[in-house]
């Protein structure tokens, strides 16, 4: 059957046919499509419909514990600053700066991120007029340049030290952006993010320059759909409130012309026609498929006609005959034309659809079975197709290339006359990042909850290697560690840390509490040690400077001490702490270690015996520390601003010299400080990152800083001006 030009919109007023629906159809696109978010409130992961977007940063840390893990020291702000347990341990050292209150001289700008977000979007990948990849992670537009491998950014600015319910979005995105599209000439994009109050902005695709911001109604609470018209004069929106609303507007001027309730039903994807003069889009989602003709106020569902089963479906895109296709969630292939059902084709095995692209006569379908097919709509045909291995989230094509990512946050480019595919970007995809190690200044490792250990070069902004967490499932064998992802405990880490001092060990730690130590960077996959002693996950692992021990502080409250050349036996275990251990520093000499945990305590440690020094921070005044992480203490007094408590900063680190300090933390801020950041200080802040920023490194030349983001899994690399 041949596909034609559409007539005129036809109004169908009878009732659709009646078809046998089974909830099945959607299992599988529904698991892929879960925004989910982690509520310290409550302690549990819920999805971000149901979750309010208006919680303050103390309430919300998306991942971690619960501030009410020790109520006698439950406090925030004032009441905060009052019972900070660790005051009685600070002591000013001897020596350090002067004390200046002023923002540092030094200025950062972020230079590249490793990161694309697949984990809940789709058809957010996107060719610009020059042929660059456009795409989205954190809170950040990118564009890449694959010959130079350079990026280019809507986002990621200097800001006001604010969280980002509060903070400023006139000028880009201050949370996660969760959608976006390309205009039909290629030179403009428009992209939308999450919130009560969700922001789209319109901005250059070539450039990244801002032309046109637009706030959507409160109660919206994210964008999860946007699509420029033919012609680009408008954008339609799709929210994800309860009745997930329609809009569109002018993109000239930014008014609303147009808005209408969709229905209850989760809606996944939106699509204009492409043909010229033809006003008309496409909704499709969970038991969902509607044409809308704003301009003319109409809006209807999709007529099956015994032609295909009802099912949902996860994507939409049309020809240039205004004829629309949609993925379904069977694997088949849906031809709709004046809103009709005509015909549906498979092409796909199991599991459903997930991205479809209109070009030339074809249709670029992906799905679940990680395949790219190409194949000709009239007789269903496959005329190619391509192996990608993992979901299937986004498809464009433009001169015979083929832009392609996948839920394994990777961005892939192929060509049409020939068979190579080319990994243009590697990413973390599940659950959260917390795991961050520098090996120097030009190589970083990272570990996830998305069962990956991975090696990147910074400088040559390059993926150099890649291992997974483990192969087995279990979990920890008292508590865990809240995570939105699927894998099991012992596939999730948090921690990794590289003996560069000593003999290139990479030790691993897992959410089961399992420390795995690998060969080296180069191999990644040969484990040399386990350790099984801690009972929860762990969040710091650090080598000694001397190379000969490695230290574990885990969420059983206590730091394991192991003994490197000794095939990493236990050494020592500290026991004092009250609660989960946060950070861990080993003086230059290796004799003597510094711990900050969840009760707010800062300790001190005899790394032979693992005894509590009695004598504390007075004790240690001279001592000269190889790392500076503790959050706690006479140079770091002044990093937590008002309103916040003993959870809000997640990281801290100095520069070689100690002239800078750097926080990571819940407002989803990069904070540079001078040394010393006493009460009243204030920082320079950048926000990148949508979520929490759980990790904050200088690189030993402070030329660079790696920062990433829990929830937003992205590696942001930041480079001093």
């Amino acid at each position: 059957m041949e596909i034609e030009d559409p007539d005129d919109f036809e109004i169908i007023d009878s009732e659709e046919e009646e078809v046998e629906y089974s909830s099945q159809d959607d299992e599988e696109a529904d698991e892929e499509n879960q925004h989910m978010k982690f509520d310290k409130r409550t302690g549990e992961a819920v999805s971000a419909e149901v979750f309010s977007s208006e919680a303050t940063s103390s309430e919300v840390m998306g991942g971690g514990e619960t501030v009410n893990l020790f109520e006698e020291e439950e406090a925030v702000g004032d009441a905060f600053m009052a019972v900070k347990p660790w005051i009685g341990a600070v002591f000013e050292p001897a020596e350090h700066p002067d004390e200046n209150p002023d923002p540092p001289d030094e200025e950062y700008k972020l230079e590249y991120v490793f990161g694309y977000r697949a984990e809940d979007s789709r058809n957010n990948l996107h060719y610009n007029s020059e042929g660059k990849p456009v795409y989205m992670t954190a809170a950040v537009g990118v564009i890449l340049d694959p010959e130079s491998n350079t990026q280019t950014f809507f986002g990621g600015n200097e800001v006001e030290n604010q969280a980002k319910q509060h903070a400023t979005d006139k000028n880009n995105h201050t949370n996660d952006i969760t959608a976006i599209a390309i205009s039909n000439d290629r030179t403009m994009a428009c992209s939308g993010q999450n919130g009560s109050k969700p922001t789209v902005f319109i901005w250059d695709a070539t450039t990244g320059e801002k032309i046109r911001r637009i706030v959507l109604p409160k109660g919206s609470r994210e964008v999860s759909g946007i699509s420029f018209s033919q012609d680009g004069q408008y954008i339609a929106t799709i929210d994800n409130h309860n009745d997930h609303r329609v809009r569109v507007y002018e993109v000239e001027s930014g008014d609303k012309i147009f808005e209408q309730n969709s229905g209850t039903n989760k809606i996944y994807d939106l699509e204009w026609s492409v043909k010229e003069g033809h006003n008309e889009f496409s909704t499709v989602g969970n038991k969902h498929y509607m044409v809308w003709r704003p301009l003319e106020g109409l809006a209807k569902k999709g007529v099956y006609g015994g032609k295909g089963k009802m099912c949902s479906h996860a994507c939409v895109t049309y020809d240039q005959n205004g004829t629309c296709y949609t993925g379904g969630s069977n694997s088949r292939i849906y031809c709709w034309r004046n809103r009709s059902l005509k015909k549906t084709y498979k092409v796909h095995g199991a599991g459903f659809v997930g991205a479809i692209r209109y070009d030339n006569g074809r249709i670029f379908s992906g799905g679940k079975d990680g395949n790219v097919i190409i194949s000709d709509p009239n007789s269903g045909e496959v005329e190619r197709t391509i192996e990608i291995g993992a979901l299937i989230r986004s498809i464009d094509i433009f001169d015979s290339k083929i832009l392609i990512g996948d839920r394994e946050g990777r961005i892939h480019e192929a060509n049409e006359g020939d068979e190579d595919v080319t990994i243009l970007m590697h990413s973390h995809s599940d659950g959260e990042v917390w795991g961050l190690s520098l090996v120097d200044d030009s190589t970083i490792i990272t570990s996830g909850d998305d069962n990956k250990v991975m090696v990147w070069n910074i400088d040559d902004r390059a993926h150099l290697n890649q291992s997974i967490v483990s192969n087995i499932k279990k979990k920890s064998r008292i508590g865990k560690a809240s995570s939105l992802t699927k894998y099991a405990a012992s596939k999730c880490a948090r921690a990794v840390d590289v003996n560069i001092n000593g003999n290139g060990n990479v030790a691993v730690a897992s959410n089961a509490g399992i420390v795995t130590i690998r060969e080296s960077i180069e191999a990644l996959d040969e484990t040399v040690a386990e350790m099984h002693d801690s009972d929860e996950w762990v969040e710091v692992l650090t080598y000694s400077p001397c190379g000969m021990f490695l230290a574990c502080g885990s969420h059983d409250n206590n730091i394991y001490i192991y003994d490197v050349e000794d095939g990493y036996s236990l050494k020592a275990t500290c026991k004092a702490h009250n609660s989960y251990i946060t950070s861990v520093d080993w003086s230059e000499d290796s004799s003597t270690l510094r711990s900050v945990c969840g009760a707010y305590e800062l300790l001190f440690f005899d790394a032979e015996s693992g005894d509590q020094d009695p004598g504390g921070a007075s004790a240690n005044v001279e001592t000269v520390w190889a790392t500076n992480t503790a959050k706690f203490g006479w140079c770091v007094d002044g990093i937590f601003p008002g309103n916040t408590d003993g959870t809000h900063v997640n990281h801290v680190d100095f520069t070689k010299d100690m002239s800078l300090l750097l926080t990571a933390d819940d407002y989803g801020l990069v904070n540079f400080y001078r040394n010393p950041a006493r009460k009243g200080h204030t920082p320079r802040s950048y926000r990148a990152h949508s979520e929490h920023v759980v990790r904050a490194k200088f690189t030993s030349s402070a030329e660079k800083v790696v920062s990433i983001g829990g929830y937003d899994k992205t590696i942001m690399v930041w480079a001093r001006q």
